[in-house]
């Protein structure tokens, strides 16, 4: 199946209701064989193309590996000879019709089903490599199931298959091998076991005995020493998973240090629930890779199976992995580990504060707000630059959020409320690995780490606000709305004029909720007299004034 039929069914699935589809299990279930064969033939034939040669396609190769043991007809030997010839005149003029190649892949999918599979190797072996390598143009913009009918990853896989079972064990790793080679421009297939499971019709011959083999293949493949990955380390991990399983993994992850498969370890053994071999293997993973942030990710693991055995050392844990890569999340996973109180989490703040890093200016705000520095969080937030709001490190939404909070609370269909659901769940990251370790689901989740939500830890903190310190955060509100006007209209990023606008109306919504809305009012109307040869600016602002509250 193509790739935009493939599509195209997915959005379908996508907007049907569970009642759609219990209706259809129903309708199906009331049809004899005989009506649903009946309704079969006649949808398929009131079908356009290429959709009725695409469900053909599905309707054949489900039945040849049904149970009933049929297969469809095998095709004559002369095909080969002429697909060949097919081949080389194409290949002289460069081109050819791709409804030529669908029908020959067809025929070489047919045979293969049929259980021909000397006849569907030589076909596919014909075709394969002259599209895959553009020595023929099919016309395609960039690759070529935009021009064909017949599921090309499919043929690639059945190629493999035919190529495996045709050759002897003792030779079978380096044909297998080259047989990937042929196709790697045209298929990508990382996984060639699985791949070939996918499309067989049962299990592979030998495959226990050829796995060690494939690994020793794999193995004495010269590579480049690099932290990406390639197809063949793909390949080499399926092919050491499959035959020596954790143990394999592990041993691949001492040798490489690539973090993939360090993960890969590590996965599996969380997967399993072996939490204790799991714990170690983290621990080790975070000494082995080089980069900081895989090393973060490590660490919460090891957090995570240290909590899952029950041990005392979690929240020593959650703050190697804050120092190991300071991020939001391992933040408020350190300090608001085991429900501390006010005095504990705000010794905690005023620790991570010390060693903080000054690159970062969001940590050090929300460490200050935490530690009850309320004027320092607002001096953060006053230098914050009017661009970048939409990068994870700025200071500008949590810092904003959180003082705007602070000051006037966040009542239901306020701005104030729009402006701090950002600190009122927990922050989005993509710190987390195969293994989810954020907030708890619902019931049958993987187990998690928590990370309670910053609005919480500054409710159980309460930072005092006196009359002065009420003063500096108005100042740093303004600040930062002016600032955030400045950068957009400098740079007309239209698509943010309603952002900075929010955040003008919600500085003049606090000081009114304060008791005095003269001085915002004021301030908000110069903003506007300022900016005046910006139209649509003014729109945005005119609307979110209007949805000020006291």
């Amino acid at each position: 199946m193509g790739r935009w039929q493939q599509r195209s069914l997915r959005h379908r699935r996508a907007r049907w209701s569970a009642d759609d589809r219990d209706a259809l299990d129903a309708a199906i279930g009331a049809l004899s064989a005989d009506e649903l064969r009946t309704f079969l033939r006649a949808y398929v034939e009131d079908l356009d193309e290429p959709a009725r040669t695409v469900m053909a396609d599905a309707l054949i190769e489900r039945a040849a590996r049904g149970s009933s043991g049929w297969r469809p007809a095998v095709a004559s030997k002369k095909i080969v000879g002429e697909v060949e010839k097919f081949v080389v005149a194409a290949q002289q003029v460069g081109h050819a019709d791709p409804n030529d190649i669908d029908t020959f892949l067809r025929q070489a999918d047919r045979a293969y089903l049929a259980g021909d599979l000397a006849t569907a190797r030589a076909l596919y072996a014909c075709l394969l490599p002259a599209i895959g390598n553009a020595d023929i143009d099919l016309g395609q913009h960039e690759t070529v199931d935009e021009v064909l009918t017949v599921a090309v990853n499919d043929c690639a896989a059945r190629y493999l298959v035919t190529v495996y079972c045709a050759t002897p064990l003792g030779e079978r790793a380096s044909a297998l091998l080259a047989a990937l080679e042929t196709v790697e421009g045209l298929s990508y297939l990382g996984k060639p076991i699985a791949a070939m499971e996918r499309v067989g019709s049962g299990p592979l011959p030998d495959l226990s005995k050829f796995l060690p083999q494939w690994v020793e293949r794999l193995d004495a493949t010269q590579t480049p020493d690099r932290e990406w990955e390639s197809a063949h380390d793909h390949r080499l991990r399926e092919a050491v998973e499959r035959s020596e399983g954790v143990a394999g993994l592990e041993r691949l992850a001492r040798r490489t240090k690539r973090p993939t498969d360090v993960r890969k370890w590590c996965t599996a053994l969380m997967n399993r629930a072996q939490w204790a071999d799991a714990l170690g293997a983290c621990d080790e993973a975070a000494t082995l890779v080089t980069s900081p942030q895989c090393r973060g990710e490590f660490l919460d693991d090891a957090a995570l199976a240290a909590q899952q055995l029950g041990r005392a050392d979690v929240t020593e844990r959650l703050e190697a992995a804050w120092h190991g890569a300071p991020s939001l999340v391992r933040l408020l996973r350190w300090v608001g580990s085991g429900s501390p109180g006010a005095a504990l989490l705000k010794k905690r703040a005023a620790a991570g504060a010390k060693r903080c890093p000054p690159e970062s200016p969001l940590l050090c705000g929300v460490l200050q707000l935490l530690g009850g520095n309320v004027p320092n969080a607002a001096a953060i937030l006053a230098a914050a630059p009017g661009l970048g709001w939409s990068h994870g490190g700025h200071a500008g939404h949590v810092l904003f959020a959180s003082l705007a909070w602070l000051l006037a609370g966040a009542p239901a269909d306020s701005l104030r409320a729009v402006v701090a659901a950002v600190i009122q769940r927990p922050p989005y990251t993509t710190e987390i690995p195969d293994v989810a370790l954020d907030d708890a689901g619902k019931a049958g989740d993987p187990p998690r780490l928590a990370t309670p939500p910053l609005v919480q830890l500054l409710e159980d903190t309460k930072p005092a606000v006196t009359t002065e310190t009420r003063a500096a955060v108005v100042r740093a509100l303004r600040a930062a709305a002016t600032a955030r006007v400045n950068g957009v209209l400098r740079e007309r990023r239209r698509r943010h004029y309603d952002h900075a606008a929010l955040l003008v109306a919600c500085c003049v919504e606090i000081e009114a909720a304060g008791g005095s809305a003269k001085p915002g009012t004021q301030w908000a109307t110069a903003l506007q007299q300022r900016f005046s040869r910006y139209p649509a600016f003014q729109g945005a602002l005119r609307e979110a004034l209007q949805r000020v509250q006291p």
